[in-house]
């Protein structure tokens, strides 16, 4: 950091000077020698950060209900004021209400019934594969393994965020 401030006050001084080779040259390779000097020191933090305490700089994100009470993957994020004291936040958002459980069971409902259509259709498909062009095999399991996975991801999605957030409420 101090090599970074010293050169920011010599740079002005470079301009009247003649200096051995360009100075646009120069100023390149210390912005360069800079920019490696700041990442070492980045991961110098990070390595500290994480020998020390366990837990690296990063801060990961969590799954919280969003308004509406689905599970919603949210990053971190740091505020001037604390939420319950910011008019803005409340604003902006809503809090999860209890009474939205009966909708969830609902959505999830959807979603399987969603899933178990999806499956009916795959298996249509493979059916109508295996009479047209005569395809079996590793192929066809190919074939209908990228289509199921394709197919039921919103419902592995929202029962995996529902199984971390059951995990958080432990």
């Amino acid at each position: 950091m101090a090599e970074w401030s010293k050169w920011k006050t010599f740079t002005p001084g470079l301009q009247g000077s003649v200096v051995r080779g360009s100075p646009e040259h120069n100023v390149l390779m210390v912005e360069e020698s800079m920019e490696n000097v700041m990442s070492v020191v980045r991961e110098r933090n990070e390595a500290y950060k994480v020998l020390e305490h366990g837990e690296s700089l990063a801060h990961p994100g969590r799954v919280v209900r969003n308004d509406v009470g689905l599970p919603d993957y949210k990053n971190p994020s740091q505020h001037y004021k604390p939420r319950e004291s910011s008019t803005h936040y409340k604003r902006l958002h809503l809090n999860y209400n209890r009474w939205m459980d009966k909708h969830l069971v609902r959505y999830e409902e959807v979603l399987r019934r969603g899933y178990k259509q999806h499956v009916l259709l795959v298996e249509v498909e493979k059916q109508r594969l295996e009479s047209l062009y005569g395809l079996e095999g590793e192929d066809l399991e190919g074939y209908v393994r990228d289509r199921m996975e394709h197919g039921c991801n919103k419902l592995q999605q929202y029962l995996n965020m529902t199984a971390e957030l059951n995990n958080y409420a432990k």
